[in-house]
């Protein structure tokens, strides 16, 4: 097999850097306006001014383009109309300052008011409507109980929240994860079931049942379930990075390389996530033949030794038994370079 073969496992950060520094360019060129005499000079730095706050804003506005791709399938909002209703709250406000402000033609004065009033009561409106379908105090407490270790204190604020909102769709999915993490597979299925029925436009249900169907050892299974969940929320780069632990588990190294790559491609910010998927990734670029891209990997992971080195005393004593041997496996992995890949 040729090592041409060009594999993307970084995320580019140039949005990034336009923006911040199209910002600087631009606040140091108007700084320097009032110094510049009348003539070329002071047309330079007008252009200046303009060319990089064009490049800022249009850098910033792809930024947050990227945001909105990647909560595809993520968000409730996004997949219907609600995603509009924050926006249209906001216009509103503005548009009732504006009737406030705004200087009406004698005889008119009435519309300034009324106008005022009705954006006001409107957009008051669509903020009720935002806190009545937003995340409930009580799931909010499961899951603070849920992190300081009380998960029979979760589970009871969580059967109390499935009385009171049989619609809360995270009911379901904390009740899952907290199954998964207690080895309670049986009942995480169930609740990813119920989740997947309720919302089967969300991705959090598919990835639950795959993770729940990776934890009990049924990778083949977890496998379609995690497609699902990559196909749901495409630019999420968790969903990749699930999908290519499920093809690590079947030995599927290409697949594996490609579902990992994607998911450090698209920016996979957890740090213990990105020393697994590129300790996984030298494996497969080893057993594939492309040795130039394994030892870059293998180079990156020695970058990465004090992640490791946070991730064992963190979770020291409290990690399964599986995660050890991978942590080992991990630390071995650093201090030697495959031989065969060389």
């Amino acid at each position: 097999m040729t090592n041409q073969v060009k594999f993307r496992t970084t995320e580019p950060y140039w949005r990034q850097i336009l923006t911040i520094a199209g910002a600087m360019v631009a606040l140091l060129a108007w700084m320097t306006l009032a110094i510049l005499p009348a003539g070329p000079w002071l047309v330079a730095a007008r252009v200046t001014i303009a060319a990089a706050s064009a490049c800022a804003g249009a850098s910033l506005l792809w930024l947050l383009v990227r945001r909105q791709l990647a909560l595809r399938g993520t968000a409730l909002g996004y997949n219907g109309a609600g995603v509009y209703t924050a926006p249209a709250m906001v216009v509103l406000l503005i548009a009732s300052l504006a009737f406030a402000l705004w200087p009406m033609p004698p005889g008119y004065d009435w519309l300034g008011t009324v106008g005022t009033a009705l954006c006001m009561a409107l957009a008051l409106a669509l903020g009720l409507s935002l806190a009545r379908n937003g995340t409930p105090v009580a799931f909010r407490q499961a899951q603070y109980a849920h992190r300081q270790g009380d998960d029979h204190g979760a589970l009871a604020l969580l059967a109390r929240l499935e009385r009171e909102r049989p619609d809360f769709y995270g009911t379901y999915q904390l009740y899952a994860h907290i199954h998964r993490k207690r080895g309670d597979y049986a009942s995480a299925a169930a609740a990813c079931e119920r989740l997947i029925a309720m919302r089967p436009e969300l991705y959090f249900g598919y990835a639950e049942l795959g993770l729940t169907l990776l934890a009990a050892d049924k990778p083949a299974e977890a496998r379609r379930v995690l497609q699902k969940a990559a196909e749901t929320a495409p630019r999420l780069p968790q969903a990749h990075f699930n999908l290519g632990m499920a093809y690590v588990q079947l030995g599927e190294q290409a697949s594996a390389l490609d579902a990992l790559s994607c998911a450090l491609r698209l920016g996979l910010r957890d740090q213990v996530a990105q020393v697994i998927a590129r300790y996984h990734l030298m494996n497969a670029f080893v057993s594939l033949g492309y040795s130039r891209q394994a030892r870059t990997e293998w180079r990156r992971l020695r970058r990465a030794r004090g992640v490791l080195a946070r991730w064992r005393s963190e979770t020291d004593g409290a990690t399964p038994l599986a995660g050890q041997r991978l942590i080992a496996e991990i630390e071995r992995a650093i201090e030697t370079y495959p031989d065969d890949a060389s």
